[in-house]
């Protein structure tokens, strides 16, 4: 039955990724001078007062002779943060070609309290993401097709950001109805949901502005704020989304390798290499291998090359200045491995899950997704830094052939490993990833995973759980976390809880007791960046005088295992469904870390 469903997946759309990214926002901005809709910002305030609007909101009232201002105050509109009405002003009397353009539709949203002082730049950005999504999807619910968005913020960026995520929809599995012949599409509050919408950036006078909507040259970095960078890093997450939200009959490994090797053939620098089967046991990756062999769709392994070195010139680029961490001055380094758990579809294997919300482990392989996503988005930025993304795909399944309780395996850096539950199983296929990481010699490894439900427990849809071994590490993703508004949570890693995790058969054991589940994961993935050293001496661990631990690669691990799914939509843009978290916080790691 699974291979019948796998093989007539075959028949979907073989762009169906790229599609389901962008298909909300178009590729370009739309430079018409008369969109059909516009959102525009007012403080919050005991009465509407001209006085709260913003710049471009004053603007556009202007040009409706007032008549903009005098719907909201009629509305009982008093600008509370997200709160949001829209609003049809009456096209001018004069017609003529000297009258002003009046957009037929203007979202006004509630920007709250008007801020005394300095504002942090990440909360402001953050708020400009989230008005522009509320502004923008209640004019796409009234048939909005062309909106211009207020730079909220003076960040298009986050303009761009907030408006494709509010956008995106998981609907192209559904029979779509056919469009009525008398709909009018200026007044219809239906519209079809394949209708893309094309989004621009307003100046403070009202019109759409060619400078914030400029395209970067063919070639060239985009600035951190550009509309360009923030549609880029949008589409990235919505291609995360699609990848986590897909079937798993429709995304089994070997479908999630072709869609890898379909995303990346037209982006320079980037090399694909699917290794299968035969290829992971010659070099002896026998935990990943003892998760696959339980099902029948065989398992694959993507690594993935960025030589961003090379596209940008980069020659002599460093990743830190700290001495740990410091790279040689050629193009052929790889400064950062990203390693992401790929697991299609987790039913637990022989310790099986309960039914209830199994299907949710379709997202089982949202680090796959995610780290997949981030290279994506990476790679069209041409951030000048060399990467390697490494990604163990595999179902876990119960059959007859699966891992047992009570097995042991040997991961490729030679530790032996007793499986004492086959549902803890992304362990095992990061550790044989981790050390393959190792081998390229990178100056940093993160890896991400939906890991464990004790991180869901901890930090719930809210925050990341992150492990990092060095404070500079951290300080990459506290930066990266404030500046995507991907909120981000420091975990500790320490080699005290790998105490939890010894066996009395091998050298470890995959799952400890209920005690922080999310820690235990976390340290027993660290004794994978290095060759096999006995439990006393993994457990006595040299540690710096600052907590970080020495003796193996920087290293920091990401369990998204709480933000993966939202039941419902959080906010105007993280929507209800799989959250493609933390695809932007990812790229602006990175970032970070290239100094761009």
């Amino acid at each position: 039955m699974w291979r019948h469903l796998a093989l007539r997946s075959a028949v979907l759309p073989r762009r169906a990724a790229t599609l389901a990214a962008r298909r909300y926002t178009s590729a370009t901005p739309d430079t018409s001078p008369t969109p059909d809709g516009v959102v525009v910002g007012c403080y919050e305030g005991e009465t509407p007062s001209l006085e709260l609007f913003s710049a471009t909101a004053f603007a556009i009232n202007d040009r409706t002779n007032n008549a903009l201002f005098g719907q909201l105050e009629r509305s009982g509109f008093r600008g509370k943060l997200g709160e949001a009405r829209v609003f049809y002003p009456p096209a001018p009397e004069d017609d003529g070609p000297s009258a002003p353009v009046v957009p037929p539709r203007v979202a006004v949203v509630g920007l709250g309290k008007r801020p005394e002082g300095e504002v942090n730049e990440g909360v402001a950005w953050e708020r400009a993401r989230k008005v522009s999504a509320i502004g923008v999807k209640a004019l796409q619910d009234v048939g909005a097709r062309r909106i211009g968005v207020e730079a909220f913020a003076n960040c298009p960026r986050s303009v761009a950001e907030g408006a494709a995520l509010a956008l995106y929809k998981f609907d192209h599995l559904k029979t779509k109805p056919k469009p009525k012949k008398s709909a009018d599409p200026a007044t219809t509050t239906t519209p079809p949901t394949s209708t893309p919408v094309d989004i621009s950036v307003l100046s403070r006078t009202g019109d759409v502005c060619d400078a914030l909507n400029a395209i970067p040259a063919a070639g060239a970095v985009p600035s951190p704020t550009d509309l360009s960078t923030g549609r880029v890093l949008a589409q990235s997450q919505n291609l995360a989304r699609y990848l986590m939200e897909t079937p798993a009959n429709l995304m089994t490994p070997r479908l999630f390798a072709e869609t890898a090797l379909n995303e990346f053939k037209d982006l320079g620098g980037v090399t694909v290499k699917v290794h299968d089967e035969a290829w992971v046991l010659a070099r002896g990756m026998h935990a990943f291998h003892a998760v696959a062999k339980g099902s029948a769709e065989p398992l694959q392994y993507l690594e993935i090359h960025y030589r961003g070195r090379e596209l940008a010139g980069a020659q002599g680029k460093v990743v830190e200045e700290s001495s740990e961490t410091a790279v040689s001055n050629k193009e052929s380094v790889c400064d950062v491995a990203l390693v992401g758990k790929g697991v299609t579809f987790d039913s637990g294997g022989i310790s099986i899950k309960p039914s209830a919300g199994m299907g949710l482990m379709r997202g089982d392989m949202g680090g796959a997704a995610t780290v997949l996503a981030s290279l994506h988005g990476i790679a069209r930025l041409r951030l000048p830094i060399n990467i390697v993304a490494l990604i163990p795909l595999c179902e876990n399944m119960p059959s007859s052939s699966s891992v047992k309780p009570g097995d042991v395996v040997r991961a490729s850096n030679g530790l032996t490993i007793e499986i004492d539950n086959t549902d803890a199983e992304g362990r095992l296929l990061l550790a044989d990833a981790l050390y393959h990481a190792t081998s390229f010699q990178p100056a940093a490894v993160i890896d991400v995973a939906t890991l464990t439900g004790a991180m869901d427990v901890a930090l719930g849809r809210v925050y990341t759980g992150v492990f990092a071994s060095h404070h500079h590490l951290w300080a990459h993703v506290a930066r990266a976390a404030e500046k995507s508004g991907d909120k981000a949570w420091r975990m500790p890693l320490d080699p005290a809880y790998l105490a939890q995790m010894q066996s009395s058969v091998a050298d470890l054991k995959n799952a400890g007791d209920r005690s922080a589940g999310a820690c235990t994961a976390a340290i027993f993935l660290h004794q994978f960046l290095r060759p096999a050293v006995p439990a006393a001496k993994a457990l006595a661990a040299e540690v710096s005088a600052e907590g970080e631990i020495l003796g193996a690669v920087p290293y920091v691990h990401i369990d998204m295992a709480g933000v993966m799914h939202y039941a419902r939509a959080a906010d105007g843009y993280n929507t209800a469904g799989m959250s493609g978290r933390p695809t932007r916080m990812l790229i602006e790691m990175v970032r970070s870390m290239a100094k761009v």
